[in-house]
């Protein structure tokens, strides 16, 4: 009989080890270096946007804040 095709969900270092599931603690480590990548591609648009926003409001304010002579 052929042997079972590995599952596609489960990095090949684990089935290489025989390891059936990820602990909690590697799972918590590639979370975070998929989060820190995540951010560190998405941090300048992310500011920039709300830099933008901030900006919109305060025009915003200033042209409804009546001017006290």
């Amino acid at each position: 009989y052929p042997k079972k095709a590995p599952p596609v969900f489960k990095p090949l270092y684990q089935i290489e080890r025989g390891e059936k599931d990820m602990s909690r603690k590697e799972a918590l480590q590639i979370g975070r270096i998929i989060a820190d990548r995540w951010w560190r591609h998405n941090e300048s648009t992310i500011l920039a946007k709300q830099n933008i926003e901030r900006r919109k409001d305060w025009e915003q304010k200033k042209l409804t804040t009546p001017a006290s002579n």
